[in-house]
């Protein structure tokens, strides 16, 4: 064998290990070969009050989103799971919780990405 087409048998076996590569990391990261980054929280009502408004905002944005709850409100002892897109570049947020009769309290500097669930129990409301 020639010492060209032994360099072009080298090249071609590189584009193909190359292309390989490239596309089974297309599928075991999702379109774009970018990572999965969002972040699924199952959220849990441990208060004996039904809340109307959850939100969530990135730590120290003051930036509140309101989550769309299922009815409107999450009942005592329910749960509702929500997708953060993007959530686990994030990763620390402040929550806040209504209940219905209008006391809301506030929970800072939640780690969301260390749980896959949060509960809001039945104390810091005003």
């Amino acid at each position: 064998m020639s010492s060209l087409t032994k360099a072009i048998s080298v090249l071609v076996v590189l584009v193909l290990v190359a292309g390989g590569v490239y596309f089974w990391s297309q599928g075991k990261n999702g379109a774009g070969g970018q990572a999965d980054n969002s972040l699924t929280i199952q959220f849990g009502n441990n208060s004996y009050d039904a809340l109307k408004l959850v939100e969530l905002s990135p730590a120290g944005a003051n930036t509140f989103l309101t989550i769309p709850l299922t009815e409107g409100k999450l009942g005592a002892g329910e749960f509702y799971a929500h997708a953060i897109d993007g959530g686990k570049m994030t990763c620390t947020y402040d929550l806040r919780a209504t209940k219905e009769n209008g006391k809301t309290a506030k929970f800072n500097n939640v780690n969301l990405c260390d749980q896959t669930f949060y509960h809001f129990e039945d104390v810091g409301y005003e």
